[in-house]
């Protein structure tokens, strides 16, 4: 705001002739417009901050300064480097299968980055400390799908970007659903390749930019809830919730998402067998459950015949279609998330 009057102040100075009395009063005019402006953007500023703060509680940043302000260690608040780091410690667990899947999942969203596609995952920090114990980095300002559903206010997927983020053509809301299509593309292609099932609403993500975020991979590479017995058979998991908030079949947001899983599917399809030998290396001698129940060499012919390598482009794109199709409103998937909602609570 200051520095936008001190341009227009230098403006006039520059004028050198004519009216200054006139150059003042349009100054002042100027003046108050862009105050009138400045107010208007900062009011819709803390409207949209209300708005998503109502949806997904403090900001992690804000919960950094709030316990910041009330440490008792003097020392810390008086360090330029000081910092507040949120883990999750679990016990009675065996993070080493998750280990394994981030690492690949790191290998994909640096496949993706090299190609240049905006496709967006997220890999978050776990150590193993031991065969049972470990820590798992917090996912910042997000919460589950299932946490979203069980607020009071919340209806659809689609009301809850128009209420967070405002109509479908402010900024904001453009933003975030391109944020949301883009991870969901990525997130799509991971749960694909990777066989990632147990994909209930407990155990997916939306942070406050709308990015879409997978987390627990307990079941990958062929096990799955329920064994051969299964109800997750669709290539991924994609609602018809998830469609409608992207403005449904025939929309730009929709049709945006295909093309990426297809362009994400061409970039990681040339990089095949990067990610078959990190699945082979981690295999040797696992004590993870993907190997302990199944042969790794079956493991790795699976995942092997999921990349189509004798597929060229045209045959990739409608391999892609076909992926979509059955995965949109799969039955099965409807039917595992009654399943969830009947034995644990989650919201479907």
């Amino acid at each position: 705001m200051d520095s936008v009057e001190q341009a227009m102040q230098q403006y006039v100075l520059l004028q050198g002739v004519g009216d200054t009395t006139q150059l003042s009063e349009d100054l002042q005019v100027l003046r108050e417009q862009l105050s009138i402006v400045y107010e208007y953007v900062i009011a819709k500023r803390k409207r949209l901050h209300v708005a998503v703060e109502s949806a997904f509680g403090e900001s992690f940043e804000e919960k950094k300064e709030r316990l910041r302000d009330t440490s008792s260690h003097v020392a810390a608040l008086q360090s330029t480097d000081w910092d507040c780091v949120a883990l999750i410690v679990k016990s009675n667990d065996d993070l080493r299968q998750e280990v394994l899947c981030q690492q690949i999942i790191r290998q994909l969203q640096d496949i993706f980055h090299s190609a240049d596609l905006p496709l967006r995952l997220l890999p978050y920090e776990i150590i193993a400390t031991s065969a049972s114990t470990g820590m798992i980095e917090y996912v910042k300002n997000a919460v589950s799908l299932d946490a979203l559903k069980k607020r009071g206010n919340y209806t659809t997927l689609a009301d809850h970007f128009l209420k967070t983020y405002g109509q479908t053509d402010s900024a904001a809301y453009k933003t975030a659903m391109t944020n949301f299509v883009r991870s969901m593309a990525a997130y799509s292609l991971a749960c694909y390749f990777l066989q990632i099932k147990d994909r209930h609403n407990g155990n997916i993500m939306i942070d406050s930019d709308g990015h879409v975020i997978h987390i627990d991979f307990g079941f990958i590479l062929g096990i799955a809830p329920g064994g051969r017995f299964s109800l997750e058979t669709a290539p991924f998991k994609l609602t018809g919730e998830m469609v409608d908030a992207m403005g449904g079949t025939q929309s730009d947001y929709f049709k945006a998402y295909v093309i990426f899983l297809i362009q994400g599917f061409l970039a990681l399809q040339q990089h095949a067998d990067t990610i078959l030998m990190m699945i082979a290396i981690m295999a040797q001698q696992s004590s993870c459950p993907c190997f302990l129940s199944q042969n790794p060499r079956d493991v790795l012919s699976a995942t092997k015949q999921l990349f189509r390598l004798d597929y060229n482009q045209s045959q990739v794109i409608k391999h892609v279609i076909s992926l979509v199709r059955r995965s949109h409103s799969s039955y099965r998937t409807r039917q595992y998330d009654v399943f969830q909602r009947m034995t644990n609570g989650i919201l479907p």
